[in-house]
């Protein structure tokens, strides 16, 4: 899993890098999307996936213009 999140991750970052925003992944191919990627107009990066694939957001990281960490939020029990 933790792979996976770290490829999401560089994919979704090499994207910003060519000023795309606004990227949405389906993931497991159920036709429902569950991994995203935005811009909030001050140079930071949203990621946001939903790991059970129940419709909710259960990770999101939010990361500077440099690079850093500046939020991160994990849902451990999927409620």
């Amino acid at each position: 899993m933790k792979f996976t999140a770290a490829l999401l991750l560089l994919f979704f970052t090499s994207l910003s890098i060519y000023g795309i925003s606004g990227v949405a992944l389906d993931t497991n191919k159920d036709g429902e999307l569950d991994s995203w990627e935005e811009q909030d107009g001050e140079g930071n990066t949203i990621f946001q996936f939903d790991r059970d694939f129940d419709g909710t957001i259960d990770y999101l990281v939010k990361i500077n213009g440099f690079g850093n960490k500046m939020i991160e939020e994990l849902d451990y029990n999927y409620d």
